[in-house]
Order: structure tokens, then sequence, then C-alpha cells
């Protein structure tokens, strides 16, 4: 992969592009580090969706349509009378850690 400066890369801008869009990917540096890929459109969509990315995206919206069918849970339906023996339970048990 070719690097070049950021000044290099704005001096010849129109060279730079023509080169990416042959196809070629260059690392624009800036004080030494890479900052930068230029990159065709057409390798980086194709790095985006590979058949595991497409996968996922397929599982992903399978699990949102199937979230889409479920009711959200009844929060109003715990009595009060219930709610007290639950942390009641969880007092006791919490002692006993204590021991």
């Amino acid at each position: 992969m070719t690097q070049l400066t950021a000044s290099e890369v704005r001096t010849h801008l129109r060279q730079v592009l023509e080169r990416v869009q042959q196809g070629e990917e260059i690392e624009i540096t800036q004080n030494g580090r890479v900052v930068a890929t230029l990159v065709h459109p057409e390798r980086l969509h194709r790095r985006v969706h590979t058949p595991n990315t497409a996968a996922a995206q397929q599982l992903l919206a399978g699990l949102r349509a199937d979230r889409e069918g479920v009711p959200p849970p009844d929060t109003t339906s715990l009595s009060a009378d219930y709610a007290e023996e639950l942390v009641q339970d969880i007092r006791r048990q919490r002692a006993g850690q204590g021991e």
C-alpha cells in the first residue's frame, strides 16, 4: 500500500484520485502517522459486506421482527403483598450470608 503525506495528497489530489479509481489504496500520513486511507468505494463496500456481515444483519433483522410480536412485560401485576414478601426473603438471605 502506498503512503503519501497529507501535503503530497493536497498537491497532487487529481493524480491521487486517479490512482484510487484504478484500485490502488493510499494511506495518508501526518507527522509520520497514518491518519486516513483512500479506498475505492467498491472495494470498501466489498470489505464491509462479507458473507458473515450479511448473515449477522439477517439474524438481527429476524430478532427484531420476532421482538415486535412480543408484548412488553406487565409490571402492574405485582401486588404490594407479594412485593413485600420478596423483599423480606431477600433480607433474610442477606442476613444469613453475614454469619
